[in-house]
């Protein structure tokens, strides 16, 4: 055999050789860079992800936090309002206009007794701060079991004394017998 051929099939055998070393080491990088990719591609879909959660939630907590500063000033109008009825300014919101005559009765019985100085006889003996007199003729105010209020006794008009009955009311269809 001649040198050449031997140097040939010498060089084919190291290539060879270097091949079967070589070509586990070049797969193995191949795969590495394989897992690298798609680490990177989960990587990027698990920051979108948690993205669109935190604006979710950042637009959920925003949304609370106007609800809650909504319900805060509403607690405040109703201090508010509470605080003017504590005080006494805003009693004409509290009376029905169907006794807003007896109110200004009682307003006045209450204004004249404040305003007596000559005369030191109290007619509140409970010491409830209503006149004994105007209790003893609302005792004649009976309440029904639905709420409504009835008034037995005839009822005098301010205007020439005369005496009005009210007329008889009748039975409630809405009512179970």
């Amino acid at each position: 055999m001649s040198t050449t051929l031997i140097v040939l099939i010498v060089i084919v055998v190291l290539v060879l050789l270097a091949l079967l070393v070589l070509l586990p080491r070049m797969r193995s990088k191949a795969r590495e860079k394989q897992r690298d990719r798609e680490i990177s591609q989960r990587r990027e879909r698990a920051v979108e992800q948690h993205q669109s959660v935190a604006s979710q939630r950042e637009s959920e907590a925003e949304r609370l936090e106007r609800e809650a500063r909504a319900a805060r000033m509403e607690a405040r109008a109703h201090e508010e309002r509470a605080a003017v009825h504590e005080r006494g300014l805003a009693d004409d919101t509290l009376v029905d206009p169907n006794e807003e005559r007896h109110l200004a009765e009682h307003i006045e019985t209450r204004e004249s007794a404040s305003t007596s100085t000559s005369s030191h006889v109290t007619h509140d003996r409970d010491m409830d701060g209503r006149d004994d007199r105007l209790e003893q003729s609302d005792s004649r105010v009976e309440e029904r079991d639905d709420g409504r209020v009835h008034e037995p006794a005839a009822v005098e008009e301010r205007s020439g004394g005369r005496v009005h009955h009210p007329p008889a009311e009748e039975p409630d269809s809405r009512r179970a017998t």
